[in-house]
């Protein structure tokens, strides 16, 4: 059922329960109660769904690692610390489906009730067909190896869900049990987790291995998220036409839910098959009750379009649809930061790190700091950025390199930037370019603006400093281009104009130049940027 609000929130169960117990439904109730069955059993539907499944868990071990200190609830904590990681690591928007390790053994007595609220919540999924969920099992010795058996129990059957853990010490085989968890309660959660892990290499041995046992074992809506995922690795690998199958399958599997869309207009765009991505843009947009990962893909296709307002008014549907995602507020930033909206994009990029320290939110926020010359608010993004990401973290490095005119460091950073992930970052080839054109080395430069605007030929940041470079060997007709097509796409952006002005400077078009420099710093005053070099 659609909820009015959520009552629970994890890790706040005991707060929360206490405030429902001020709600009418558990006052002493009137003698025509019978009567009025409605208002009751929409607020245990809210206890109970709001609660999530009540889990609990037991694991029985042998009598000698009990006394090195093992004991069941040391070995039920290493098993949920291994579940919670995986679940914090894997960056997938998709809803979470399995165990909810923040979910505690909460039971204490309604007041005036005498039921404990464990009790109310069991009686009333019961009523609602919402099933208990058990998970036990044991561990066993023979000789140094140790094996761990898990099952889980609902009040209909018995599962064993791993039988084949083994290791030599319990920490490993905590690691094993709670992936195996994981693998039983939500396997593409699990898939997404190694793809994270394996993509730096391009070697994705786990992720595939996760990627079929999803698509091999229910449930199948499961499925286009696992050909999207597989679509991802095949791009990764340089396979674009394979990738481009997989996500064609994932959104045929699911063409109004499939989050298969963003990727499909990103590869096709790439590929140069832009008139197949607007076509597709059409088709999208024209999807009558669109997910909230169908929405996303649609923003996606916009800005790759340059359509910037669109973008953010998609991004800001996807929000209300699913506010617990921390993906869409993040693209709601990137659509403000190009509509050179910069307070918005940073109060949005702050809305995103609020809700999850997702890398693209802190270097948004480090852009805005950048293009304001706030520097030391730049050193302190880029550090955050590297606490979570090394790779991006050497592209926030990059930049503030640039900015301190530090272009050999700069340089290097950004060689380690576009790989791995960076490869398909139009605004890691960026500032390699502008790296490079720093050491004045121009004619690479723009190899690496060219690559950036085959990822997103909207980027009116390329765009300019593509001209700017191209100025700088004296070919002026293509820089002039380069400078008008910028300004058709983006024109509140003050660097196409000082750049602009820079060339017809050089030109000796000194009328032409001035009033290029006039709209740069009537642009620059109203946003409060600095017209950088």
């Amino acid at each position: 059922m659609a909820l009015r609000r959520q009552w629970f929130k994890p890790g706040r169960h005991v707060e929360q329960i206490g405030k429902l117990a001020a709600r009418p439904f558990f006052s002493r109730r009137s003698d025509d109660f019978a009567t009025k069955p409605t208002r009751v059993r929409p607020l245990l539907a809210e206890i109970a769904e709001n609660i999530g499944a009540l889990f609990s868990i037991a694991i029985d071990v042998p009598e000698d690692l009990a006394k090195r200190g093992y004991s069941p609830a040391v070995v039920t904590d290493r098993l949920l610390d291994r579940v919670r990681t995986i679940q914090n690591a894997a960056s997938t928007s998709k809803p979470r489906q399995g165990v909810d390790t923040n979910a505690a053994q909460v039971d204490i007595q309604v007041p005036g009730g005498a039921i404990s609220m464990k009790a109310l919540v069991r009686y009333t999924r019961s009523m609602l067909d919402l099933p208990e969920q058990h998970l036990g099992g044991e561990i066993t010795r023979d000789g140094d190896t140790l094996n761990l058996l898990l099952r889980s129990r609902d009040r209909h059957s018995v599962t064993v869900i791993a039988g084949d853990v083994s290791a030599t010490s319990v920490d490993v085989l905590a690691e094993k049990g709670g992936e195996a968890i994981v693998r039983a309660t939500d396997p593409y959660v699990l898939a997404s987790y190694w793809y994270d892990r394996e993509e730096p290499e391009r070697k994705f041995e786990r992720t595939l291995a996760e990627i079929r046992y999803v698509l091999s074992h229910p449930p199948a809506t499961d499925d286009p998220w696992a050909m999207n995922l597989w679509g991802l690795v095949l791009q990764s690998q340089g396979d674009k036409p394979a990738a481009i199958v997989k996500f064609r399958q994932a959104i045929a599997a699911d063409p109004e839910g499939s989050p298969a869309y963003s990727n499909l207009f990103s590869v096709l765009v790439e590929s140069g098959q832009r008139e197949e991505a607007f076509k597709l843009l059409e088709r999208v947009a024209a999807i009558p009750n669109p997910s909230p990962a169908v929405l996303n893909g649609l923003a996606n296709g916009y800005s790759l379009f340059g359509k910037f307002d669109a973008a953010a008014r998609t991004y800001e549907r996807s929000v209300k649809l699913d506010p617990k995602n921390p993906t869409p507020p993040v693209g709601v930033a990137a659509a403000y930061y190009q509509l050179r909206r910069y307070d918005d994009a940073e109060r949005a990029a702050e809305e995103a790190i609020e809700r999850r320290p997702i890398p693209d939110a802190y270097m948004i926020s480090l852009g805005v700091a950048l293009e304001r010359g706030r520097i030391d608010d730049a050193r302190i993004r880029a550090e955050q950025v590297k606490a979570i990401s090394p790779v991006v973290g050497a592209l926030a490095d990059g930049y503030v390199a640039i900015m301190e005119h530090r272009y050999s460091d700069a340089v290097t950073l950004f060689e380690r930037g576009v790989t791995g992930a960076g490869a398909t970052n139009p605004y890691a080839w960026f500032g390699y370019g502008r790296a490079l054109a720093g050491e004045s080395q121009y004619e690479r430069a723009i190899e690496q603006y060219d690559r950036a605007l085959a990822i997103m030929p909207s980027m009116v940041e390329s765009l300019a400093d593509r001209g700017a470079a191209l100025a700088a060997l004296g070919r002026y007709d293509a820089a002039l281009a380069s400078f008008a097509e910028a300004e058709k796409i983006q024109p509140r952006y003050a660097r196409i104009y000082e750049l602009w002005s820079r060339t017809l400077e050089k030109m000796g078009r000194r009328d032409d130049a001035a009033a290029k420099r006039a709209k740069a710093e009537a642009l620059a005053k109203e946003q409060r940027t600095v017209l950088n070099d």
